[in-house]
């Protein structure tokens, strides 16, 4: 025999004892919208069969690398184009602008 209190404090009782103790397959937190689909990711990548898994990493680094190829090629032309500017205003400064006479 049970009364309505007591049922409210063992239902308290287990709201809080999820609280206290997740379940530690489930983030604590999944507000965040990178956190979230980063879970979601590992939980997709986990549960492909091993050849799949494979494929998936070498089509990823794939990627990296060339997410990479073309960050560097982009540092490079700039730098090749800082390199250009500063050498033509060099040549601007020393062959076209008017120097002050000495002696005048």
């Amino acid at each position: 025999m049970t009364t309505p209190n007591n049922e409210d404090w063992e239902r308290r009782l287990k709201e809080l004892e999820v609280e206290v103790n997740p379940d530690p397959e489930q983030p604590n937190d999944l507000s965040k919208p990178f956190e979230k689909t980063l879970y979601q990711l590992k939980q997709w990548y986990g549960n492909l069969s091993t050849p799949a898994q494979v494929a998936v990493a070498i089509v990823g680094i794939v990627l990296v690398f060339s997410v990479l190829n073309s960050v560097l090629k982009l540092v490079a032309s700039l730098l090749t184009i800082t390199i250009l500017a500063v050498v033509l205003y060099g040549l601007y400064k020393f062959l076209i602008t008017p120097r002050p006479h000495q002696g005048d």
